[in-house]
């Protein structure tokens, strides 16, 4: 089966990827487990909004690939 638009397809699946690959990584960071370790958790913090940026990266691209001019 061919689609029709592979750019949009790719984009698609790019920005399913992203955000739910995101998302997971952002949340596993903030289990309550990483709480009791101040130094961690003070370190967890910047690869958590790295991660959540992922997945609004991820949600925007999925958005604009249903665009049509």
């Amino acid at each position: 089966m061919k689609h029709r638009n592979p750019k949009k397809l790719a984009q698609r699946i790019v920005g399913i990827i992203l955000l739910t690959g995101g998302n997971l990584i952002a949340t596993t960071l903030y289990l309550p487990e990483f709480r009791y370790v101040p130094e961690l958790f003070e370190r967890l913090q910047m690869y958590r909004a790295i991660a959540l940026v992922l997945g609004i990266t991820g949600a925007i691209i999925f958005a604009r690939s249903f665009k049509t001019k």
